[in-house]
């Protein structure tokens, strides 16, 4: 049954709603893909083309990434092992914000948003318990910057890892993202530079054609196909053939994913990567978005990269 249901997840020609049905229930099948979802790829040193411009960067130290963004199933763990409650698992921003001492300082906005998620609701993602939202093979979404920072923290305790050392686990910085996204040549998207809306999930994904004005984008959100298709976040294994040259996976679309910030003192952190509610030039792998690290969108995600030596665990 199981490897019917990759072939449909999988499979070009199936419908979006009926692929993304089959992940969420191989899924709950407890199905993973080969060699599990805790898969870490090492990228080399050296130099690589960056940003719009295809500016000349270098990275100077190897580094791991996680092949796929973190999924609902791995985030569980730091659920079970208490870690929302755990003080070592949160640096001092990420404690106001658990606690409820950050919420004074956020915009109004962001504001309004956390009195519907006071600090005793805060120990779980936004929509952990949606159906349609937390599948376990889907990547998990409604995490603030912080929680996401959280769960690295966490996974570098479990090693064994100063949390706060130079070789514990972290989100990646943009540079790291878009290398190991991008390769080094530049590209426009993880496969090439040839635009297929059926390699990642996104708008168009969803729509089943371009959408090519933000317009259009408006109109098939108020269209019956959109409420018929109801588009969610897929599994992580949907899109073999929307890998990057490194071997990622779903860093096209899918979800935004939170990366770690310049400065701490920045007010907008950076998202990388589009998700399933956006428009093909936001899946592009240089466009860069942004939040404040205190909100925890629908659309919004994380993959951790981890500078020390290969976990033996994680």
């Amino acid at each position: 049954m199981t490897a019917r249901l990759v072939q449909v997840m999988q499979n070009r020609e199936v419908p979006a709603p009926a692929r993304r049905d089959a992940g969420h229930l191989l899924g709950r099948l407890g199905w993973e893909p080969e060699g599990g979802l805790d898969v870490w790829i090492e990228i080399p040193p050296g130099p690589f083309l960056y940003g719009e411009e295809k500016e000349r960067q270098v990275i100077a130290r190897a580094y791991r990434i996680g092949k796929y963004p973190v999924t609902n199933k791995q985030f569980a763990r730091v659920i079970e092992a208490h870690g929302y409650n755990r003080r070592e698992c949160w640096s001092a921003e990420g404690w106001a914000w658990r606690t409820g001492t950050y919420d004074s300082k956020a915009p109004g906005w962001l504001q309004d948003q956390l009195k519907n998620r006071p600090p005793k609701e805060r120990d779980r993602p936004f929509w952990w318990g949606d159906e349609r939202l937390s599948s376990p093979l889907c990547p998990v979404v409604g995490v603030s910057w912080f929680e996401a920072e959280a769960y690295c923290r966490w996974l570098a305790l479990e090693a064994g890892l100063d949390p706060d050392g130079p070789a514990a686990h972290r989100l990646p910085t943009e540079e790291q993202w878009e290398r190991a996204v991008r390769g080094v040549d530049g590209r426009e998207y993880p496969w090439g530079n040839t635009w297929d809306r059926l390699r990642l999930n996104c708008a168009e994904w969803w729509a089943g054609r371009d959408l090519p004005e933000w317009d259009d984008l408006k109109a098939w959100w108020e269209s019956q196909q959109y409420k018929e298709a109801n588009p969610t976040p897929t599994a992580i294994a949907a899109f073999p053939d929307g890998a990057g040259p490194a071997g990622l996976w779903d860093a096209s679309g899918n979800v935004w994913e939170w990366c770690n910030p310049r400065s701490r003192e920045e007010q907008w952190y950076p998202l990388r990567g589009g998700s399933w509610y956006t428009l093909r030039r936001k899946c592009r792998c240089a466009c860069r978005f942004d939040d404040v690290p205190g909100d925890f969108s629908v659309k919004v995600g994380f993959r951790v990269a981890f500078p020390g030596p290969r976990p033996s665990a994680f």
